[in-house]
This record gives structure tokens, C-alpha cells and sequence, in this order.
């Protein structure tokens, strides 16, 4: 009987210990290649580093977006079917797939990065729970590029100067702010924006500071309007047949190596908003090819207008369609993000009165 409990012992200590060795392959589709050091500097050496920052034996395969030959737009897609395991994923172009992807990042409703992080941390148990419903996988984070903002061939002094202009979008949601102000938007992948702002087929697009920097926008979009469209919001996640392969040990490792990066990325996105305005006008910086673009400063009327925009427009047509397809998306939003809609309505105001 002893013997017996002896060869027991042996064999499971014997095949935890194969289990730990044993390499576990991660597919990994990243950020497109051009959109800037979030993707060079901090996701890219992430994944790369991912076995070594988690003592997991993993086999990682990390290819950007555009690299890989898939669109930005098909990202959910991507995971759904198994042709990756873990994907950086872009809410934005991606919310036609998945409507609670954009609730946190309506057109005019983060003004900075704090309150980004609290949107994002009101509403991501939300978005798990639906990507997990609908599309087989587990969000691991959610983390920003930043400002969201106009970047345009002639100059541009505030939101209603775009009346007429052409202007290269990423999302639905984008579209019909700029409609709302009378400009003519065009959903088009990052990845085609310079040429369209070199070839004369849009007046303006709109990205971070530091991704319009690094995909050269400013060398044919000289004008930087700085106002918060958007806040850039993005995340990270995993098909729930590649988390369910782990034990709970991996998945720990994996899960505190994710809440690292996700917190790095907060704050270089917070330098990076900084630092690439240093070199869009030409001064000394850290982080890019300097420039010789112009800021214009913001109109406070903006802030009135563009949440008069959100209340009378985003926010209805957002509910409104993503009420047909999941019943419970207009409670959800209200009772995660209204309060925090109505904090930043009346700071804006306050600033606005001078107060």
C-alpha cells in the first residue's frame, strides 16, 4: 500500500512538473506597426518578454495588425474564429461588432485622462461580460492612446471651422460628431490616412498626438486642433479556450502581468500626450520627429457645443441602436456611466463660468 502511495506521489509530482515545462504557443495580433511607441516601445517588447515577466513557459508569436494581413476593423472576428489567441483590440473600429466597446468612448464625452480611467473602470466587467457571451473571449485591460484629435491641411480654430471638410474617421460614432458640426466624414484604416492627407481625399483626420507623429501625418497636416473627440480607448483580450487551458497558477501570472503593462501604458500615453505636442510645433522632445506644425488653442464655446452634440445626438443614437441588439445596453450605460456624464458636464461648466 505504501509502494502504491509512493508511485502516486511520483507520478503527479512527475506531471505538474511536465505541465510547467511543457510550452504553451500564444498567437498574438498587435496594435498596426505605424501607430507609434505604444505599439514599438512598450506592447511589442511586452509580448516578447511575456515568458519571462510571467515564469510561464509560453511560445508567443507577436505580428501587428497590418503585418498579419488582417484589417483593424475585423478584429473581434479574428478572435471569434481562433485565428489568434490573445489580440490588442480597438474598440472603435471594432464597435460595429460589439456596441459596448464604444459606450465608454462616446464622440465628446472623456475630457481627460483621469476621467478616462474611471469610465473605463465603471464599465469594463461590462464589456467582459459581452465578449465573453458573444465572442468566446476574456478581456484582460483596457488602456488609451489619448486625446483624440483634429489634425488638419488648412488652419483650424475651432470645432465648426471642419464645416465642408473632408475628415478621415475611425468609427460610427465619430462620423456622426463631424457630420454634426457639417463636416464630411470617411471611415478609413489608419494605416491609409497619410496617403489620403497627402493625395488632397481628406481635409483633416483625427488620431492621438502621438500616433498622428509617428505616422507622419504633420508633414501635410500642419494644423493641430487639440480638442478631446475622443479618448482612444483600447484593450486586450484572450479567447476563453486559450484562458481555460491555463491552471490558476499561469492564469494569476498572466493576469498581474497584464495589470502591469495595462498601468504602463497609462502613464506613457500621459507623457506621450505631452511630449509629441513638443514635437508636432518643432521643440525639443523625446519621443519623435520634430515638426513644424501649428496648435491652435481651444474655443471654451467648444466644450457648450460638443456636449450639447452628446446629449442630443451621440448619446440617443448610441442607445438607441445598441438597444436593438442586447435589451439591457441603455441600463447598463446609465447605471455605470450617467453620473459620470453629469461630473464632467458640470466641471466643464464651471470652467466655462470661470468658477
Amino acid at each position: 500500500m505504501k509502494r502504491l502511495v509512493a508511485v502516486i506521489a511520483i507520478t503527479s509530482t512527475f506531471a505538474i512538473a511536465w505541465t510547467a515545462f511543457e510550452e504553451i504557443p500564444l498567437v498574438v495580433i498587435g496594435q498596426p506597426s505605424m501607430t507609434g511607441k505604444i505599439q514599438s516601445a512598450l506592447e511589442e517588447p511586452f509580448f516578447r518578454q511575456l515568458k519571462e515577466k510571467t515564469k510561464v513557459n509560453f511560445r508567443t508569436e507577436y505580428t501587428p495588425v497590418n503585418k498579419a494581413g488582417y484589417r483593424d476593423t475585423h478584429e473581434l472576428q479574428i478572435i471569434k474564429q481562433g485565428k489568434a489567441d490573445i489580440v490588442s483590440l480597438r474598440f472603435p473600429q471594432n464597435s460595429h461588432d460589439e456596441p459596448s466597446l464604444q459606450a465608454i468612448d462616446l464622440a465628446s464625452f472623456v475630457s481627460d485622462f483621469a476621467e478616462a480611467k474611471e469610465v473605463a473602470a465603471a464599465y469594463s466587467d461590462v464589456i467582459d461580460k459581452n465578449l465573453q457571451i458573444n465572442f468566446r473571449a476574456k478581456l484582460l485591460g483596457i488602456w488609451s492612446f489619448g486625446p483624440q484629435e483634429l489634425f488638419c491641411t488648412d488652419p483650424i480654430r475651432r470645432l465648426q471651422d471642419i464645416r465642408g471638410r473632408r475628415v478621415r474617421t475611425s468609427s460610427k460614432q465619430m462620423s456622426l460628431f463631424i457630420a454634426e458640426l457639417g463636416g464630411k466624414p470617411a471611415v478609413i484604416e489608419f494605416s491609409e490616412t497619410l496617403g489620403a492627407l497627402r493625395d488632397g481625399m481628406v481635409d483633416c483626420a483625427i488620431t492621438s498626438g502621438a500616433s498622428a507623429n509617428s505616422a507622419g501625418w504633420p508633414k501635410y497636416a500642419k494644423y493641430n486642433y487639440p480638442f478631446p473627440i475622443q479618448f482612444g480607448l483600447n484593450g486586450y483580450a484572450i479567447t476563453l479556450a486559450k484562458w481555460n487551458s491555463l491552471n490558476p497558477q499561469q492564469q494569476a501570472r498572466l493576469r498581474e502581468a497584464f495589470n502591469t503593462h495595462i498601468r504602463d501604458i497609462w502613464h506613457y500615453s500621459e507623457f506621450l500626450y505631452g511630449d509629441t505636442g513638443k514635437c508636432y510645433i518643432g521643440m525639443r522632445c523625446k519621443s519623435g520627429p520634430q515638426y513644424k506644425g501649428i496648435i491652435s488653442t481651444i474655443d471654451p464655446k467648444d466644450n457648450a457645443l460638443a456636449i450639447n452634440i452628446l446629449q442630443e445626438r451621440i448619446i440617443p443614437a448610441f442607445k438607441a441602436e445598441c438597444q436593438v441588439i442586447r435589451a439591457s445596453c441603455q441600463r447598463e450605460w446609465d447605471e455605470r456611466l450617467r453620473r459620470i456624464l453629469l461630473l464632467s458636464i458640470e466641471k466643464n461648466r464651471r470652467i466655462n463660468k470661470g468658477i
